[in-house]
């Protein structure tokens, strides 16, 4: 797959049908964008004059190959202050302008202080489309990309694979082109240049062209659309490198009509102009809701609600998350809630993946993949001091301090954490109780020892209630042990064995057998 010259066939499509962004305004946050070439005219300058490097001006040449015709605000962020006052500024702008407005940031922060005003221009009504970022590693305290709210862009080859550069983490959103990326430099001249602040500016003149063509897209109905639009390319459904997927915006003048087929066989799934529509689509909503995937009124027509409640269904099925519902779906919704449903294999499958990324973490009472330092340390001790007793505090505050100063983040989780930050990417289940009894009592059906397969919990019961726990994955088992020892993993042959090595005094320590075992209902 060559997205170099999809994307090229895209915005031809588009152009020959007069789509070129005449109604849209791109606010560009970045080094500042120098109106040259075929930028001249097009470049209004909102907060700064002088770009500081030509990284705005490319990122912003990048958007206008896609809509040439649109008009792009500039605005110079040296510092966390600038990202505010811009941002406020585009969300104050959004009902005097009369024209749809789309954020590119390019850049990134580790003031997470910006939330609000992320949050608030998106509630506004505004695609806000970021770069993931270039640790090629994965990163949770980078922002806006760590944020819920924007839309975060990997980077891909051109060959459509992840490139090597681009972080990932639970946000990123979809992948784009941003691998030897052609754009203009401060003189005009054609440079090539890679990163994810490429490849957001491919998805931001996409969605450019999108709201050309359908000007009356709300910001959730961009994104249902652009889910919609994704070509999958790592894990079944959303994952941490590629998102979505890479976005193939059909051609504007495509109108995908319901086909004709009998009831039980239409493949019903989320299109736009017109919705799907219709008896069948009353039933899938009625049956959902019944399951507990609620997709808010019972009207008959696929909309982005009833597509994301598809997708959560399947998802928590273990079945291929497309939003499409197809025979599969079907017999699965059909099933009385509670019955056997669902491919439980694959959902263990992607649960080990997210688990062997986790081992070496370390053990920190209430941690959901924290970023582990010294304040957060703190105040981790404030609330269980008596956890970090027998020089555990000391030990771990030494191995922060060992880890920054070679530049390593350190991240942690304690026993249900590890379990709860993987169904936090994958979700699995709904969480109202993110401990190991919630699990055990709300989740979970005991089975015999002789029973456990992947995806199954091992507890330990103490005083009446469940006090730590384990997840089994396809290799064998993953658990965050304790302080001493942090997140480990067991193989198969050495499942129920709690033969663990002491980080702290170098030896290996046996610790006390597990008493229970749980399977989740909605993988039985």
């Amino acid at each position: 797959m060559n997205i170099k010259e999809l994307n090229a066939q895209m915005r031809k499509g588009y152009r020959d049908k007069g789509y070129t962004g005449k109604s849209i305004i791109f606010a560009v946050l970045d080094t500042g964008v120098e109106p040259v070439g075929r930028l001249r005219g097009k470049v209004t300058h909102r907060h700064g004059t002088e770009p500081r490097t030509d990284h705005g001006t490319f990122t912003a040449s990048v958007i206008n190959e896609y809509c040439p015709d649109a008009e792009i605000w500039s605005y110079r962020c040296d510092y966390p202050s600038d990202i505010i006052s811009a941002l406020n500024d585009v969300t104050a702008q959004v009902a005097v302008t009369g024209k749809r407005i789309i954020v590119n940031m390019s850049l990134e922060t580790d003031a997470e202080y910006i939330r609000n005003a992320v949050d608030s221009c998106v509630a506004a009504g505004v695609p806000l489309v970021c770069a993931a970022g270039n640790d090629g590693e994965e990163v949770l305290n980078k922002y806006p990309t760590c944020f819920e709210s924007p839309i975060t862009v990997a980077a891909l080859q051109p060959d459509g694979s992840h490139a090597y550069f681009s972080t990932w983490h639970g946000e990123v959103d979809f992948a784009d082109f941003g691998r030897w990326v052609d754009g203009l430099d401060m003189d005009g001249n054609t440079v090539t240049k890679s990163g994810t602040s490429f490849a957001a500016p491919q998805l931001a003149g996409k969605i450019g062209l999108l709201l050309s063509a359908n000007p009356d897209m709300t910001e959730p109905e961009v994104y249902e659309a652009l889910k919609g639009m994704a070509v999958d390319l790592g894990s079944k459904g959303r994952d941490p490198l590629t998102g979505y997927g890479f976005v193939r915006i059909p051609d504007p003048t495509q109108k995908e009509e319901p086909k004709g087929e009998p009831m039980e066989e239409r493949i019903l799934k989320l299109i736009d102009k017109p919705r799907m529509h219709g008896d069948d689509v009353k039933e899938l909503q009625t049956l959902l809701d019944k399951h507990g995937f609620p997709c808010g009124e019972i009207d008959g027509v696929f909309g982005p609600a009833t597509d994301k409640a598809v997708k959560s269904f399947q998802n928590a099925n273990g079945l291929t998350v497309d939003g499409k519902v197809g025979e599969k779906t079907w017999a699965a919704l059909r099933k009385e809630p509670g019955e056997p449903s669902g491919d439980y294999l694959a959902v263990a499958e992607d649960m080990t993946c997210w688990m062997r990324m986790m081992v070496g973490w370390h053990y920190i009472i209430g941690a959901q993949g924290h970023r582990l330092t010294d304040s957060y340390l703190s105040a981790r001790y404030k609330d269980h001091e008596g956890y970090f007793t027998n020089g555990r505090l000391e030990w771990l505050r030494g191995e922060i301090s060992r880890a920054e100063s070679m530049g390593i983040n350190l991240y942690c989780a304690d026993c249900s954490g590890l379990f709860f930050k993987v169904n936090e990417m994958m979700g699995i289940i709904p969480v109202k109780d993110a401990t190991a009894d919630g699990l055990w009592r709300r989740y979970c059906a005991g089975i015999g020892k002789d029973d456990v397969r992947p995806g199954d919990i091992l507890f330990r019961e103490s005083g009446g209630r469940m006090v730590h726990m384990a997840v089994v994955g396809t290799d064998g088992v993953y658990e965050a042990a304790g302080t001493a020892y942090g997140v480990v993993f067991r193989p198969w042959a050495d499942m129920f064995s709690r033969r663990t090595y002491n980080r702290m005094t170098g030896k290996f320590d046996v610790l006390k057998p597990w008493t229970h075992y749980g399977r989740l209902e909605v993988l039985k």
